[in-house]
């Protein structure tokens, strides 16, 4: 197993070559490298330049944009790693691109690459990657296809794309619960609005026709009973009073008392005739 061309160099001995298709980005690349002191700096604008040059003269890292033409970089990159092109086979390689999503990321490790980087990129980023990469000490190994590939990688992107199935599979079946419990709330919702009454047919109750009323008012309380809540509340009970004597009627100077006839008093009135049926029965 053999390490690849950058392992154990410092940034100031590298030869790095850039390989781009876009001017104002190889003047932001030329300018980030230039400050990071490496040793020597070659651009290119096609990848089938730069892979004639590099041919000739191995370089100790490639910084590749992702998307060119009419080869773009992962094309590049897969030709770089062939066995045949040993030593060439061997030089780290940074990818680069506009287009972050997982299926480029995943493609370009599973190519060989040995970092991503996303635009617009950071110098500081940029530096420590540079960094990084020089005390990267994995391996590399062939494939089945005979390319060369960094050890490891595979079976942590396997891993990955096992958890990002899971997770799929998870978030399918949530939603699928959510529109089931959705669907289930708008029947439920749909039985109870059909058994509910018409507002229409209730009766209206007039707020101004309710009276209210103290009902112990309504309720004729006996002086006795008041005596004794009187009593009750402290207060003196009343003393009771002798029951009058019922009087006799008392002949009034302009009552005259009625004539008699033959030791019986003449009935002048229906009146007086019912008060003694009265009092002889």
């Amino acid at each position: 197993m053999k390490t690849h061309a950058s392992f154990g160099l410092p940034t100031e001995l590298l030869d790095i070559v850039v390989v781009d298709d876009s001017r104002p980005m190889q003047t932001i690349l030329r300018s980030i490298l230039f400050a990071c002191s490496v040793a020597r700096i070659r651009m290119f604008d096609s990848a089938e330049e730069a892979l004639q040059s590099m041919l000739a003269e191995p370089p100790n890292m490639i910084i590749t944009d992702y998307r060119m033409s009419p080869m773009n970089g992962y094309q590049l990159l897969r030709s770089i790693r062939n066995r045949n092109m040993a030593p060439l086979c061997y030089v780290p390689v940074i990818m680069i691109t506009a287009h972050g999503t997982r299926s480029v990321v995943e493609k370009a490790y599973r190519g060989g690459a040995q970092c991503v980087l996303v635009k617009p990129i950071s110098p500081s980023v940029l530096q420590k990657r540079l960094e990084w990469i020089s005390r990267d000490s994995r391996p590399f190994e062939y494939d089945e296809t005979g390319h060369c590939v960094i050890r490891g990688v595979e079976a942590i992107l396997d891993q990955h794309q096992e958890r990002f199935e899971t997770l799929n599979q998870a978030r399918e079946y949530h939603d699928l619960m959510t529109r089931q419990v959705t669907q289930i709330q708008d029947e439920v919702d749909a039985v109870f609005k059909s058994v509910e009454p018409d507002p229409e047919d209730e009766p209206q109750e007039n707020s101004e026709d309710l009276v209210f009323t103290d009902i112990e008012a309504l309720i004729p309380v006996p002086a006795s009973s008041k005596d004794a809540e009187t009593a009750g509340d402290g207060g003196a009970a009343p003393e009771e009073q002798p029951a009058a004597e019922p009087k006799e009627d008392a002949e009034t100077p302009d009552q005259k008392p009625p004539a008699r006839l033959g030791g019986f008093a003449r009935i002048r009135s229906h009146s007086d005739r019912s008060n003694i049926r009265k009092r002889v029965g």
